[in-house]
């Protein structure tokens, strides 16, 4: 599977992991056909090791299609670990995990089974 993102979504994710540091942050994937569009951010509670966001804050909005997650690793590791790879299968199909020195060097994609997939940046 090949997934995408739009340039404009990736810069978004790439300032709020910047923004969030020392802490992890934590977004939700709005798109459609494997097209990451953009971000949709509810309240969450960040800390280092963890970022939890509150699911019944999501809009229920006409044309919104949640397609995963997205969040930050403070550390220079993008891999998931266990506790990852449990929410990726509770949630979507597509998560990005971002890691210091948060640029596009340092996001990864993964299936909800925890396994990498190629992701591409488009305009």
């Amino acid at each position: 599977m090949i997934v995408k993102i739009r340039k404009r979504a990736l810069q978004s994710i790439i300032e709020a992991a910047k923004n969030a540091f020392p802490k992890e942050f934590m977004a939700y994937l709005s798109g459609k056909n494997n097209v990451i569009e953009e971000l949709v951010i509810v309240p969450s509670i960040y800390t280092r090791s963890s970022a939890i966001a509150y699911e019944y804050y999501l809009p229920n909005l006409s044309g919104m299609n949640i397609i995963g997650t997205v969040h930050s690793h403070p550390s220079d590791s993008f891999f998931p670990s266990g506790q990852d790879k449990q929410m990726f299968a509770r949630f979507g199909g597509i998560h990005l995990i971002i890691s210091f020195p948060f640029n596009e060097k340092s996001i990864a994609a993964f299936s909800a089974e925890g396994k990498r997939i190629h992701l591409e940046v488009v305009e």
